[in-house]
């Protein structure tokens, strides 16, 4: 059942955003979901409120910091939908001279999330309350 999950959910999401979509994969039985661009708030609301995908809400957000790279933080949404019972990651890469959208409007989860990227790593998501 997963495997069919799986498949539907990424013929509809490359099929809805195209080129801004990377790797689609199943790793370790949760789709992993990269994006190109930092359209982040466009696809997590897609996410959350397409029937087929119901990932609704946010576990949490991950950072972790390359500084030898371009773009040198790469940002992970980990999100649930309780619905069909699966776990999917939503990731991209982005640099402190890029701004990223909040996404506390889709998720109230995420403020404290938010906040700890300021703390931790220096940059704010545009439309945080920090």
């Amino acid at each position: 059942m997963l495997k069919k999950l799986y498949q539907n959910w990424a013929f509809t999401i490359k099929s809805i955003f195209g080129v801004t979509i990377g790797d689609v994969n199943l790793l370790n039985y949760e789709p992993t979901l990269q994006i190109l661009t930092r359209r982040n708030t466009a696809l997590l609301n897609f996410l959350q409120k397409n029937s087929s995908t119901q990932l609704k809400t946010l576990i949490d957000i991950v950072v972790y910091d390359e500084p030898t790279k371009q773009y040198r933080f790469t940002i992970i949404y980990l999100l649930l939908s309780t619905n069909f019972n699966y776990r999917a990651q939503v990731y991209f890469k982005t640099s402190h001279l890029h701004p990223v959208l909040s996404v506390t409007n889709l998720f109230k989860a995420a403020i404290w999330a938010e906040r700890e990227i300021w703390d931790l790593y220096g940059f704010s998501l545009l439309g945080t309350r920090i």
